[in-house]
């Protein structure tokens, strides 16, 4: 699937809560796009970024839990470490 979300927080919300109800969580999907958010401060290279919160972040994490989805993209090739973001019920 491939996202371009809205720059309102409070659409963005409601945008990740509507793709939480209308996919079914048992199968494997693959979503890429622009999220046009940050989930966390080592993510952005801007100074004064605005990291996900509030209802955002709660409608965020349920997709993400849903689907069971991985953030693949700060994966780093040069390092042990790797930058793999989940998400679990129990969080």
């Amino acid at each position: 699937m491939n996202v371009n979300a809205l720059n309102s927080i409070t659409e963005r919300a409601t945008f990740w809560e509507s793709i939480r109800r209308h996919i079914a969580g048992e199968e494997e999907w693959c979503i890429g796009g622009d999220f046009n958010m940050i989930e966390s401060l080592h993510s952005s290279s801007n100074k004064n970024p605005i990291v996900l919160q509030g209802m955002e972040h709660k409608q965020w994490e349920k997709l993400c839990v849903h689907l069971n989805l991985r953030d693949i993209w700060c994966i780093q090739t040069n390092s042990n470490e790797k930058g793999n973001l989940s998400y679990s019920p129990d969080q």
